[in-house]
């Protein structure tokens, strides 16, 4: 018996942590109704005894409860076969006849960084029934693990109570065309379907293990205790061995745990499922400037249909330029309130493209995705990251050149000059980045600590103006009064983005900043600024240059100019170079360095 409660089958159907060994250790389940035992959540060996106990005892409730572990019990004591009392578990019967699965997709919704909860992206399962491959998985049930928050819980409460385990975790599920209304309509997601090569046996034992789980409460914590993390626990019980849930003992990050899947052979298929913003953006982008401009008119206009201007273009270029027009209006409904003469008009050109729809499609969607060579999620860089920096460091008035060394470390996830294979352009994200600093003839100092860092800049078009903006909070060194003093800041900025030549963005942001400066006459000061730049993003590497005024509100002042490229060495090493002069007041500083990156 002892054995049986150290097996790790047992211990993945209980939700131990898998770091620990024996049948003594702690799980994840934070529910009293999982456990047949008082000690079980702390003791595998009695939650064994409680249960075989009570597969005697309560033979109809116990068993139609916990299905997985008569599973799992019968294969390892055949004798039960013949011992334990026959029960007829009816309603898991019917909820298995109403699923009729036959394929398990793992799905990747990419990142959204206007909810805590989505800025790294979302996963969860999808089952298809018998059949799916003549027909759409729309109507397939989805199974989604997430907290559950109050109704008038705020972004930076949910944040908070995320972090520290403040809400409880359910699964839960729901139509698959739910959630792609979800994530690709109202978020403008990108949706990855990745499909799991499980056999009828594995698919079994992960059904019968969701059934246990039905209302059943784990904490929910953002960056460990996740969905994505308690996705890889219900791999492992599936397919016993591969232990993807130990892999993420600090971090889950959603993208690596599709990752780690991948790595154990248990993906057999990807398929894209673009968002509606993306396609009609890949719409647009097959147009020329001035049918753009021809299509912008006809969405405010239904007139633009009998212009002279509108005749003169041949039918297949009509129907595309009705299509994009009629595309941007539900687009726009998606994210206000519902206009009775923008609904008018919507008819009307869904009307007029029904009118054309014997005109032949320049190009077909599938075939303009698949020009975009976009890369799936996975195949990116890893998020975490450790670097080595080596340069020097020139301070004006000081009379000398000091040398250092960077050690750099980063928990997740990407930044704007890391390569952008796989990953969102114009969106840098990323938490709990760390830089120590070695002087010549000095000790060890903290350089810089990012809490959290996000940037947006999605570029502004005539079709599309969204807001860039930018937060970040933590540690960083600044020369203060001839003294290198370490301060606390909160800042953040917000203004647009636009599109340059070559692929390349031009940004400016107006900016505030809260900054605690022990070398200030205040100690905590506010600042207002600005931040304007520009970048370029390339496959081969990115560059970046900006500039920050800032004006303190004691009089002091704050001007930053700096350079960096990025050149990527592989999928996961790049180098970066960098030139940085800092002004504050009448002390300038100079910075340049080199350093190699490492992706894991």
């Amino acid at each position: 018996m002892q054995q049986l409660a150290r097996d790790p089958q047992w211990l993945n159907l209980l939700h131990y942590k898998q770091s620990q060994s024996g049948a003594r250790g702690q799980s994840y389940v934070d529910d009293v109704r999982f456990f047949l035992s008082a000690d079980g959540k702390h003791d595998a060996l009695a939650e064994l005894q409680a249960t075989l106990q009570a597969f005697y005892v309560t033979p109809q409730v116990s068993q139609c409860q916990f299905v997985a572990r008569r599973q799992w019990l019968l294969e390892q004591i055949p004798e039960l076969t013949t011992n334990l009392p026959e029960v007829k578990c009816q309603a898991y019967q019917e909820w298995r006849g109403k699923l009729k699965t036959q394929r398990v997709v793992l799905v990747f919704a990419s990142s959204y960084l206007n909810s805590p909860s989505s800025m790294y992206g979302h996963t969860f399962l999808r089952f298809d029934p018998e059949g799916i491959d003549q027909g759409a998985p729309l109507l397939s049930y989805a199974l989604n693990f997430g907290a559950i928050t109050g109704e008038n819980d705020n972004g930076m409460l949910y944040a908070y109570r995320g972090l520290v385990g403040g809400y409880p975790g359910l699964f839960s599920a729901q139509p698959y065309y739910e959630k792609v209304k979800e994530y690709s309509r109202m978020d403008n997601r990108d949706l990855w379907e990745y499909q799991l090569n499980l056999n009828d046996s594995e698919i079994d034992r992960m059904l019968a293990h969701i059934w246990e789980l039905d209302k059943i409460n784990f904490q929910y914590f953002f960056f460990d205790e996740n969905c994505s993390f308690r996705l890889m626990e219900l791999l492992d019980v599936a397919r016993p061995g591969h232990r993807l849930a130990a892999q993420f003992p600090l971090v889950a990050i959603p993208i690596d745990t599709i990752r780690a899947a991948d790595q154990a052979g248990m993906i057999a298929d990807v398929i894209y499922r673009p968002s509606n913003r993306t396609k009609l953006t890949d719409k647009i982008n097959q147009l020329s400037s001035q049918q753009q401009q021809m299509a912008l008119q006809l969405a405010g206009d239904i007139n633009v249909l009998s212009s002279r201007e509108f005749a003169s273009v041949a039918a297949d270029i009509q129907r595309n330029i009705i299509d994009v027009a009629y595309s941007l209006l539900r687009d726009e409904n998606n994210h206000e309130a519902r206009d009775s003469t923008v609904a008018k008009r919507r008819f009307q050109l869904l009307k007029a493209l029904n009118q054309r729809s014997d005109a032949a499609v320049v190009e077909t969607e599938e075939a303009s995705l698949s020009r975009a060579k976009l890369l799936p999620p996975e195949t990116g860089h890893k998020t975490g990251l450790v670097g080595l920096v080596t340069g020097f460091e020139e301070g004006v008035g000081r009379g000398k050149n000091a040398g250092f060394v960077d050690l750099e470390g980063r928990i997740a996830y990407h930044d704007l000059l890391d390569n952008i294979a796989g990953y969102p352009k114009d969106t840098s994200l990323n938490m709990g980045r760390l830089v120590v600093r070695l002087k010549e003839g000095e000790s060890p100092q903290l350089q810089r600590f990012d809490l959290l860092e996000i940037t947006s800049l999605s570029a502004r078009t005539a079709f599309f103006k969204p807001l860039s903006w930018q937060v970040n909070a933590g540690w960083e060194r600044q020369w203060t009064e001839g003294k290198d003093e370490l301060v606390a800041q909160v800042n953040g900025g917000a203004g647009w983005t636009r599109e340059t030549l070559m692929g390349g963005r031009l940004f400016a942001l107006l900016k505030g900043r809260l900054e605690y400066n022990p070398g200030f006459e205040q100690n905590l000061d506010i600042a207002a600024g600005f931040l304007a730049g520009a970048f370029w993003q390339q496959a081969s590497g990115n560059l970046m240059i900006q500039a920050e005024y800032l004006d303190f509100a004691d009089g002091a002042d704050r001007s930053t100019f700096q350079a960096q490229y990025n050149y990527v060495l592989a999928e996961n090493s790049a180098l970066r170079i960098h030139f940085k002069r800092t002004l504050n007041d009448s002390t300038g500083v100079n910075e340049a360095g080199v350093s190699y990156r490492y992706y894991y």
